[in-house]
């Protein structure tokens, strides 16, 4: 089984055992690694998605939580604006981890 290749020559699985290095514990790593950033788009695209909403609804006087935001319109456009970069993050995030699944 070939682990990788270093100045031409290939480095076989039982080579890189014998050189201290433990090629089974670098695939996993690995291998996790890979899943986070999997999650990482959707993630940060429902948190985005969440906060427009709730800027959105400041603005627009519907929440009246916040003295500096409320009823502002500016909080509105804006939260409307990171709402729909947390959607197109969310939705294209779950299109990669539903193809990467096929």
């Amino acid at each position: 089984m070939t682990v990788g290749e270093q100045c031409g020559e290939r480095l076989f699985l039982s080579d890189m055992t014998r050189l201290g290095h433990d090629a089974s514990q670098e695939t996993h790593a690995d291998f996790g690694e890979q899943q986070m950033k999997k999650w990482v788009r959707p993630l940060i695209g429902a948190f985005l998605l969440f906060v427009g909403v709730v800027w959105s609804l400041q603005g627009s006087g519907v929440v009246d939580n916040s003295e500096v935001m409320s009823g502002e319109s500016q909080w509105l456009f804006i939260g409307l604006i990171v709402a729909i970069v947390g959607v197109t993050l969310l939705v294209g995030g779950i299109r990669k981890l539903r193809a990467d699944r096929r």
